[in-house]
């Protein structure tokens, strides 16, 4: 994979990211030298990385729990409840339309880049309006004003909400309740938080513990609209974009291996010596847990084209060089051309959620990244910036439905949201800010990133 390399603008200097990736072994958390992701050889590769990594995670949070009871015997002043009894850290898993006169003009989703659409819950093709909201599609003839009325309507599954629009086909994007939101907090790699995270100072795009929904309808015939097609992907909807007859769908998913986290008896009064022997009692069921469990990876359905469970991860998944395996990023590609459809095409990265722009030639998602002592991964090295932002390019195209992971990069501080980036000539233009005010120290920096051959 080809890194990204920064030109160096603003008010720090960015080191240049030029260094080959290694595939390497698995892995526990490390210092990296570049954010370039590594590939994982098929679904077994992908499936045993997931399980090392939360085996090496089981060892950290036992070894904190046992160092704290240690630390409680030796100093008696000492009590700070640090777990909760139990945490699991991935989710368990007719009409005649030809004689309707147009509008000369009609007002249309406000996009952030010309020829880019973004999904929205309403669309308009300068004589109809397309609605999809309340549980179904709503067809209205909207010109002229004087004989604004409902033409047709689709009940649909799950909640409803988005859409694009392709002359006669519409893609809608539904949500489907698998499990409740398990009691973790929103700000734990692995858990959910509720809403669409669209700013980054009140938020972190996250998955929200729902499947995503894609149904293809036929509206031809504005009076009976007619479904054609349902993909059910495994991860919760971040953003979508359309190119063409192209759409490019971006989910994000927790990869569920659950485990039983330390109990903390730090203030019990219990002898340290049963203290640890119940941790190590814990520590053996929580080993067996991630060894028996079984991974879920990103999954697809399709009801036109037969899917092996496993498909997504089989075209190909990518991994951090820092550890990360709580999440996958996935991005899907599907043509809605008639005649042109075929099985969906997608790219996976072991990653958190991020914000997500898109050109007409590459699509960007920028994925936060806090430096704390708690972290259970490694930094970049040589980085001494406490907030620093990935930045994942993935290669798209207007004729044909693919989607590639080409290369990452890294830029200090954190994305606001996906109209901080911005690509003009090939390089991608990102701004970011380092910092919250009242602080003296806040201040922001525009990055310019170029891609480098390894």
């Amino acid at each position: 994979m080809k890194p990204l390399r920064p030109l160096i603008l603003g008010l720090v200097s960015l080191g240049a990211c030029t260094l080959q990736t290694s595939t390497g072994s698995l892995e526990t958390a490390r210092d990296a030298l570049t954010p370039a992701l590594i590939p994982l050889r098929g679904c077994d590769d992908a499936e045993a990385y997931v399980r090392a990594q939360a085996a090496a995670a089981v060892e950290r949070a036992y070894a904190e729990a046992l160092a704290s009871v240690d630390k409680n015997a030796a100093d008696s002043s000492y009590c700070n409840p640090r777990y909760d009894a139990v945490y699991a850290s991935g989710s368990p898993s007719g009409a005649s339309n030809s004689a309707a006169p147009k509008a000369a003009n009609a007002s249309g989703t406000n996009n952030q880049v010309n020829g880019v659409d973004e999904a929205d819950f309403v669309k308009n093709d300068g004589t109809y309006m397309y609605v999809a909201s309340n549980g179904a599609l709503r067809i209205f003839q909207a010109f002229p004003g004087s004989n604004a009325h409902l033409v047709g309507k689709l009940a649909l599954t799950g909640e409803v909400v988005k859409m694009l629009l392709d002359v006669d086909r519409v893609l809608i994007y539904s949500k489907r309740t698998v499990v409740s939101n398990p009691s973790s907090s929103s700000s734990d790699r692995g858990g959910y938080s509720q809403g669409e995270c669209t700013y980054g100072y009140s938020c972190t795009p996250h998955s929200d513990g729902t499947q995503t929904v894609l149904t293809v309808v036929d509206v031809g015939n504005k009076a009976t609209p007619k479904q054609l097609r349902e993909i059910v992907q495994s991860g919760s909807l971040l953003s979508a974009r359309q190119l063409g007859h192209e759409i490019y769908t971006v989910t994000s998913e927790p990869l569920g291996i659950q485990w039983s986290r330390p109990s903390d008896s730090s203030c019990s009064g219990k002898p340290a010596a049963v203290q640890r022997a119940e941790l190590l009692v814990q520590r053996e069921a929580a080993r067996s847990q991630v060894q028996n469990a079984a991974v879920s990876m990103p999954r697809a359905s399709d009801t036109q084209f037969a899917t092996d469970a496993n498909t997504m991860c089989s075209s190909g998944v990518y991994r951090s060089p820092l550890g990360e395996a709580e999440q996958s990023l996935n991005v899907l590609s599907l043509d809605l051309q008639p005649g042109h459809e075929a099985p969906v095409q997608s790219a996976s990265i072991l990653s958190a959620a991020g914000h997500v722009y898109a050109s007409d030639k590459n699509l960007y998602v920028a994925v936060p990244r806090e430096r704390s002592a708690s972290s259970a991964y490694g930094w970049y090295a040589g980085r001494e910036e406490s907030v620093l932002s990935d930045i994942h390019k993935f290669k798209i195209s207007g004729t044909q439905a693919r989607v590639e992971y080409t290369a990452s990069g890294l830029v200090k501080g954190g994305v606001l949201n996906q109209f901080a980036m911005d690509e003009n000539d090939g390089y991608l233009r990102v701004a970011t800010s380092y910092g919250r005010v009242p602080s003296k120290d806040v201040h922001s920096t525009l990055t310019v990133l170029d891609q480098v051959s390894n």
